[in-house]
């Protein structure tokens, strides 16, 4: 080895354990003889093109982590801590978080006394898994060819299809519950309330959507002005930009989700997702601005869990 790049390293370095020497002779092994092959160009292409941050933690991933933290959820009746997750694929595939986020949405639909709290093998998790596929489908889940092995292989696209219909659930449900009447909130529903607040809203220049897709949500606007209907005076109208320019976008994106929370609706989308449209996360934008109007929201009001949810390190949540 030291014929090739690392002449100053001794044999007696390597037997005493010199942990500089020896961290210097690794890096230099690795830089020049990796032992990888070469990428082609056009699977690099496709890899950059993945919506990955940090080996997999994707913007979605890290929005439902933010939510599922900010629940309070507990894995079973006897469950002393909070369930809060850190990698939200590596911690769900044993299935335990995912029921409890699902006994969350609907109290008591887990049979806890069936589900393995504490794995011991691949045949515990797959059980697991299996459990997570049976409630979901009582919840009125979609898991068209979802199987207990697909949780236990940490399949992310399968995890984060789930985690957004349970998001989905629990946010149209406390609408539901708030409206009074009990009926259940579509998506046109949403719209429409979204479309009449903006029209109702005497400084609105935004026209109405025709759906969550509307690609002139883009500029941001709409959302400060359903923000601005919804709380009152709450927007300083000369930070708000026409939305011509990409900057402009970013901009109105993250002052439209700052007057959110400020109003008390928990949103945990990003400027991102209001910008490139995400008709999911638009979704979830509107029903928590509706269900803060409802609570009654005022400006400077902001929901206890955002505090928890905001945190790289939330506490522990224990029961009192």
């Amino acid at each position: 080895a030291g014929r090739f790049f690392a002449p100053f390293i001794k044999a007696r370095d390597v037997a005493a354990a010199n942990s500089k020497l020896n961290l210097a002779f690794v890096a230099q092994l690795f830089n020049d003889r990796p032992g990888l092959e070469a990428v082609e160009e056009d699977v690099a292409k496709e890899l950059a093109g993945l919506d990955l941050d940090d080996a997999g933690d994707t913007r979605e991933a890290r929005t439902f982590k933010l939510w599922i933290n900010s629940l309070e959820a507990w894995a079973g009746p006897n469950a002393t801590d909070a369930v809060q997750i850190r990698d939200l694929f590596l911690e769900c595939c044993n299935g335990v978080p995912i029921l409890a986020v699902m006994d969350k949405v609907q109290p008591g639909c887990v049979p806890w006394k069936k589900v393995k709290l504490l794995p011991k093998n691949r045949h515990h998790v797959v059980e697991n898994g299996n459990h997570c596929v049976t409630v979901g489908k009582k919840l009125e889940l979609v898991l068209v060819n979802i199987g207990g092995v697909d949780i236990a292989d940490g399949n992310k696209k399968l995890i984060l299809a789930v985690m957004w219909q349970l998001m989905r659930a629990q946010t149209i449900d406390m609408l539901k519950q708030l409206k009074g009447d009990g009926t259940a909130v579509a998506e046109p529903e949403l719209i429409a309330w979204a479309n009449a607040k903006v029209a109702g809203f005497a400084k609105a220049t935004s026209k109405p959507i025709r759906g969550l897709n509307d690609k002139t949500l883009a500029t941001g606007r709409y959302c400060i002005e359903l923000c601005a209907a919804v709380g009152g005076d709450v927007v300083d109208w000369d930070l708000v930009t026409p939305g011509a320019t990409a900057e402009d976008r970013a901009l109105n994106a993250k002052y439209a989700l700052s007057i959110a929370r400020k109003v008390g609706a928990r949103v945990f989308c990003t400027p991102d997702d209001i910008v490139e449209v995400k008709p999911k996360m638009i979704l979830l934008f509107v029903a928590a601005l509706w269900q803060a109007e409802l609570e009654g929201a005022q400006p400077g009001r902001r929901p206890s869990v955002m505090a928890a949810a905001a945190s790289p390190t939330p506490p522990a949540l224990r029961r009192p």
